[in-house]
């Protein structure tokens, strides 16, 4: 069995990008089905990803934060937004400090979750969550260039019935350096149980270490063939300006 190795990080404050919104847009692999995410780092521990379609009168926003003695998440908050500002809590996930053990509150299309989940290995990330807590942790990898793995655990849909499960692990390997959507960026394939062997690539940057681009066959959630984000752009911006950015996008 595949485990994670917490030896090959080293939680750096000074690589965590305060104040820094990614644009990404997420797609099919083949650029249909695009939708724009905006993932916010609010603060040392805490980040935000914000997911809208232009003309739409509510968006998603998910409200998060770190564990950095696990670089893994230990409270998540799921949110539609709409124009006035109010906001329908739709998830939320909590893990006590040193317990294993995941709660699960959530009503997901008019179905009541709760569930306590088991997660033994550390870290782990949402995919379905377009791997933005991987995405704050990747900077603290001691060594770009080595192989490492991490636990994901995501909603599965079966029959329409949604539960929280620990899906397995996934490795990343490096492959090559090269230039990707104007970047220099690190290669790696990326596959595993927690893919259901469906894996892809990932182009990392390589100074900043934040994702540039994904190429996965499986699909984060339904509705998708396959999954895509691909970065746009960054931009520096104070919480202020980003909350009225949101507000912004709202019809």
């Amino acid at each position: 069995m595949v485990e994670a190795k917490m030896t090959q990080l080293r939680y750096q404050p000074e690589k965590t990008a305060v104040g820094t919104a990614y644009f990404y847009e997420e797609s099919n692999i083949d650029g249909s089905h695009m939708s724009t995410i905006v993932q916010y780092v609010a603060s040392e521990d805490a980040f935000e990803a914000f997911k809208w379609t232009e003309g739409e009168p509510e968006a998603t926003l998910v409200t998060a934060r770190m564990d950095w003695n696990r670089f893994s998440i230990r409270e998540l908050r799921t949110w539609k937004v709409r124009k006035d500002g109010e906001r329908a809590r739709v998830a939320a996930l909590d893990q006590a400090e040193g317990s294993n053990q995941v709660v699960i509150a959530a009503n997901l299309r008019s179905q009541e979750i709760g569930q306590t989940v088991e997660i033994d290995n550390y870290p782990w990330h949402s995919y379905d969550f377009d791997f933005a807590s991987l995405n704050v942790t990747l900077p603290h990898y001691v060594d770009p260039l080595a192989s490492f793995s991490f636990g994901t655990a995501d909603f599965v849909w079966k029959a329409q019935a949604p539960s929280f499960q620990f899906k397995g692990m996934i490795t990343v390997d490096f492959v090559a350096e090269e230039d990707r959507h104007g970047a220099r960026c690190h290669r790696y394939n990326i596959d595993g149980p927690g893919l259901e062997h469906r894996g892809g690539t990932m182009w990392i940057d390589k100074t900043a270490r934040h994702i540039v681009d994904y190429e996965i066959d499986l699909p984060d959630e339904p509705g998708y063939e396959s999954g895509k984000l691909r970065l746009v752009r960054t931009e520096h911006m104070k919480n202020k300006a980003w909350h009225e950015f949101m507000q912004s996008k709202i019809a």
